[in-house]
């Protein structure tokens, strides 16, 4: 049977990992699009942040040498990048799809009595690091730098179980899964 008569052939587990990446690296070329765009406004805000949070310049920070001053050459950049990733992904618990998921015709599936809270807890654990490191970037707190560290980590490792055919842990713990566009019903919906 061909796709146009309704009938769909699944995609292999790996298979489905792949457009997993690609649709995540499409949006991260959309964060760092959009944090270009901001780097005026929200990436200075959070790169004099980072000099205060991170010490740089002063004798007992632990950031010496070429690293703070590579960083310091796209710092509005650099660290607006988490902020706009928070607004790339927000896309998902508004729309139920992101830029790239769109590009490689995948959507957000949940239980539809659930799915706007499904969708925000999902958005809130998978975006967890970066909303920690940009709260640490306003705080100035370095325990919470660690914390949104340990979040992505786990965020990344998360993601192991999906080229063997299973859920991502943020999809495990939001109760959703994301699963190919039907056939009719690309785009966005609300």
């Amino acid at each position: 049977m061909s796709v146009a008569s309704g009938s769909r052939v699944a995609a292999l587990p790996w298979q489905e990992a792949v457009l997993r990446w690609i649709a995540a690296g499409v949006d991260g070329l959309a964060a760092v699009a959009l944090a270009a765009l901001l780097s005026n406004t929200s990436g200075v805000y959070f790169a004099q942040r980072a000099v205060a949070t991170f010490r740089i310049g002063r004798p007992e920070t632990v950031w010496k040498g070429p690293v703070p001053m590579l960083l310091g050459a796209v710092s509005t950049l650099a660290y607006g990048v988490a902020f706009a990733l928070l607004l790339v992904w927000l896309t998902e618990a508004l729309f139920g799809t992101s830029p790239g998921k769109l590009l490689v015709r995948r959507e957000i599936a949940t239980v539809p009595r659930h799915r706007w809270r499904a969708l925000w807890k999902r958005f809130a654990l998978k975006a967890s690091g970066a909303w920690m490191f940009c709260l640490a970037l306003a705080l100035g707190s370095w325990p919470l730098v660690a914390a949104a560290g340990l979040a992505t980590g786990v965020v990344v490792l998360g993601f192991l179980p999906v080229p063997f055919g299973r859920q991502a842990l943020h999809d495990r713990l939001a109760s959703t899964t994301v699963r190919t566009t039907r056939v009719g019903e690309a785009g966005v919906r609300c």
